[in-house]
């Protein structure tokens, strides 16, 4: 009853890109091109079925556009590599690679939102951090998380290396 209530702070990808793929290059290894059903996914990953970190995953893979997930509940709903997925882990063609990778890391509302507002740059981390806070109303213990993981994330897709997909 003295419970504080919990700040939830908006959508945004749990994994930086770069373990999304890392994860979703398991998932090719380990299943091929096939559709599986998340029980035999997550352990994969490293995680039993019913953990957050498993569900977490999956969330951020389907944000960044890497599985499509059908049919089914809970743990018998079944996830398929998505065509992003396998350019990024299979296309040896000269730039379709870094492409998918771009259109990857802006896939997620967040990222394309905040790539958008502050034209293609980073800003200041206090303006960052500001800007989800107050703005976005983010949880600020989320925060840190967040700056570090898009930032990773468009540095992994070569956003930040002049090489910029137009949106």
């Amino acid at each position: 009853k003295d419970k504080k209530p919990l700040h939830r702070s908006p959508l945004y990808p749990w994994i930086s890109l770069k373990k999304a793929v890392d994860r979703s290059r398991v998932l090719l290894e380990k299943e091929g091109r096939h559709a599986v059903r998340f029980s035999v996914a997550s352990p994969h990953w490293g995680f039993k079925v019913t953990s957050s970190g498993a569900m977490q995953t999956l969330a951020a893979l389907r944000q960044y556009g890497l599985v499509n997930v059908g049919e089914g509940i809970a743990e018998n709903r079944m996830i398929q590599l998505t065509e992003r997925a396998i350019r990024i882990l299979l296309d040896k063609r000269e730039g379709e690679r870094q492409k998918a990778l771009q259109e990857a890391a802006l896939a997620p509302k967040l990222y394309l939102a905040l790539w958008q507002k502050w034209d293609n740059a980073l800003p200041s981390d206090g303006n960052f951090e500001s800007h989800l806070v107050v703005d976005l109303k983010f949880n600020q213990t989320a925060v840190p998380a967040v700056i570090d993981g898009y930032k990773e994330t468009l540095s992994y897709a070569g956003l930040l290396s002049g090489g910029m997909l137009s949106v």
